[in-house]
């Protein structure tokens, strides 16, 4: 029993004693580490899926890296640095992992523009509706824009969703627009679901703006721009969208006669607005007749 004690003592004094050296060359060869210059953090390698990345000195200062101030890769926290990136707008995902002596690899996803949101400058806004800038961090784009009427601008902040129903809407039409409508020679360029909630039933409207380019095949391939702005109903827009859908070809008619004898090879025309809000009834104005 006493041998059985001893030999328990000195396994207990062996194990100790090992443990406190590995803990003391542990604290020793950190403290080297954070001390010696070789392992500040001089370069910064990313990569991303997406085809337009982020400056790499935009994520220095979102980190706050300088050359002036080297950080020692030791002292850096990954997982702080990661969470200041995901607090960017701009940004969707994020990974950082750090490579000796000094590098930090940063693998990450950008928000991707779905749309120019017009109530404030500089801002688009993605498939979540979440807001964020625009420029210098992409380059230009033909986006729709969508126009929301806020109202409450001091709350606005970049990186925060809306989840209000104007957005959800809005999203969607474009969606469903695009979709019913849109070729290569036609396109949305705006929805403007402001009114949608209005107090009152006859100012509540969607409006959709489209652009289209007409080539007159009689008269050498004439180019003719032309802007719709439709107005429809809230509770039956797809019907209304039908029924201009229905009489476009007789809108594409009066355009070509009453173009008849101009030489320019691109004519852009005067908006044509079509509100078609009541049902089985369509207003235009912006030609003068149109024989259906």
């Amino acid at each position: 029993m006493r041998a059985a004690i001893l030999w328990i003592f000195l396994f207990t004094i062996c194990v100790s004693g090992s443990a406190s050296v590995a803990l003391f060359y542990y604290h020793h060869f950190k403290k080297q580490h954070l001390q010696q210059p070789q392992y500040n953090i001089v370069a910064i390698s990313q990569t991303t899926a997406d085809k337009e990345p982020l400056k790499t000195i935009y994520l220095a200062e979102l980190l706050q890296l300088s050359m002036d101030q080297p950080t020692n890769l030791f002292r850096f926290n990954s997982k702080e640095a990661q969470r200041i990136l995901l607090n960017s707008p701009l940004i969707k995902s994020a990974n950082i992992k750090k490579i000796l002596p000094g590098t930090l690899y940063i693998n990450y996803s950008l928000r991707k523009p779905f749309a120019y949101l017009s109530d404030y400058q500089n801002t688009v806004i993605d498939r979540e509706r979440i807001t964020f800038p625009f420029k210098p961090f992409f380059s230009p784009k033909r986006l729709p824009e969508i126009y929301l009427g806020l109202s409450d601008r001091n709350s606005f902040m970049w990186g925060k969703p809306l989840n209000d129903i104007k957005s959800k809407m809005a999203i969607y039409l474009v969606d469903w627009i695009s979709e019913n409508c849109c070729k290569d020679n036609s396109y949305l360029t705006r929805i403007d679901v402001s009114n949608i909630l209005a107090d009152s039933y006859g100012q509540r409207q969607i409006v959709a703006i489209l652009e289209e380019s007409i080539e007159n095949e009689e008269k050498n391939g004439i180019k003719i721009l032309v802007s719709y702005i439709l107005r429809l109903s809230v509770d039956d827009y797809r019907s209304g969208f039908s029924n201009y859908l229905i009489l476009k070809p007789v809108i594409h008619r009066h355009i070509k006669n009453k173009l008849n004898g101009v030489s320019e090879t691109a004519i852009r025309m005067d908006p044509i607005i079509v509100d078609l809000r009541i049902p089985d009834l369509a207003y235009i104005s912006g030609i003068t007749e149109l024989n259906l």
